[in-house]
């Protein structure tokens, strides 16, 4: 069993399968995007340092980031900073508030 979620104010730890771990989309707050926004773009993310970035779509609305993967990924938490590119250039990124 893998932990899935923490509800501290309950002190609860949520276990369950490994498949439970993954997701397929992100949403972040604070975002800082160079791309055009409220438009579903292309990209490439990361979500963790060395990783190498997937295959997204990210659409950013003022500073409200939402990045959806191809592939579902595991170990993304909240608090994480995802970060998008294309091409070779880094066009925004944000600060993980909620995955699903």
């Amino acid at each position: 069993l893998y932990v899935i979620a923490i509800d501290a104010p309950r002190n609860v730890v949520i276990a369950g399968a490994h498949e439970l771990l993954c997701i397929s989309s992100v949403q972040a707050v604070d975002a800082v995007w160079r791309g055009a926004q409220d438009l579903d773009l292309a990209v490439l993310a990361a979500v963790r340092y060395r990783m190498e970035p997937v295959a997204a779509t990210a659409r950013c609305v003022g500073r409200d980031l939402t990045v959806t993967f191809r592939e579902p990924l595991d170990g993304v938490a909240t608090g994480q900073a995802v970060v998008c590119y294309r091409d070779d250039e880094c066009i925004g990124g944000g600060t993980v508030t909620c995955v699903s």
